[in-house]
């Protein structure tokens, strides 16, 4: 359950990023502390209880993986809000057509399970999350769908997907690549449940906007547009190309897109 303060912050988020001028400016600042507001209240009652756990260590957990109580009434609602318009720019370039077999990689609150559904209405959009606080809400919210076989949720590592050489036609994930430990070999374990020419879309924000919240949020592994195109062809994704979008705001949208050699 989201706190007060909360949901009036939710209400003026799209003010907030996406007019401009004095009020927008100062909504800029003090909206994403409203919507932490959740986070810290959880992270207080934590520290309460006499886990000691420093709040940097509990956020990036949260972020990371979200569990218990905290990662299923709060983590999953701040992820949509937050990201929903890299989202939406990744649905986009993804360019799913209706017999698409599709995944999402750490799906987190689950916004672009149904909509990509919907494109592809003859195929299957498949999430795997290794959360498994995000994968039984996703079986709870898409039961219907999951029950009609357009939607299957699993809990997964990417480490080993457990999915079978060349499975999809699309692939994407939305910021997690900053929590990954070995983002080369990570991605070639996406290629390999891809199909040959298949399009991956590795959503993130850059260095530059995220190295703020290094200063409560540790372990972060920030990189430049470059980097991230640099690890897209190193794991043999082909034809790479960034897309920038926000750059004006304090939370950009890079796109990474590539498409997939055989690896198989």
């Amino acid at each position: 359950m989201l706190l007060p303060a909360g949901y009036f912050a939710h209400g003026l988020w799209d003010l907030a990023h996406h007019r401009h001028g004095p009020l927008a400016d100062i909504l800029g600042w003090w909206v994403p502390y409203c919507v932490i507001y959740d986070w810290l209240v959880g992270a207080f009652l934590v520290f309460w209880g006499g886990d000691g756990m420093r709040l940097s260590e509990f956020l990036a957990g949260q972020l990371r993986k979200p569990s218990g109580w905290f990662g299923r009434l709060v983590m999953g609602r701040f992820f949509n809000k937050v990201n929903d318009h890299i989202n939406q720019l990744t649905i986009e370039r993804l360019n799913i057509q209706s017999t698409d077999h599709v995944l999402d990689i750490g799906f987190g609150g689950g916004f672009t399970i149904p909509r990509m559904a919907t494109l592809a209405h003859v195929g299957k959009v498949c999430g795997v999350d290794f959360s498994e606080a995000m994968v039984r809400q996703a079986e709870r919210r898409f039961h219907r769908l999951i029950e009609q076989g357009k939607v299957e949720v699993r809990l997964g590592d990417l480490a080993s997907l457990p999915y079978k050489d060349g499975a999809f036609d699309k692939v994407c994930t939305v910021n997690t690549l900053h929590f990954w430990p070995n983002p080369v070999q990570n991605l070639a374990e996406i290629r390999r449940v891809m199909k040959h020419d298949g399009r991956l879309v590795v959503a993130f924000r850059s260095r530059e906007k995220m190295k703020p919240m290094r200063k409560f949020l540790h372990d972060l592994r920030l990189y430049s547009p470059n980097e991230v195109r640099e690890l897209l062809e190193q794991a043999g994704f082909r034809n790479v190309r960034l897309e920038k979008y926000d750059e004006d705001k304090r939370l950009d949208a890079i796109l990474a897109i590539g498409s997939a050699r055989a690896a198989f």
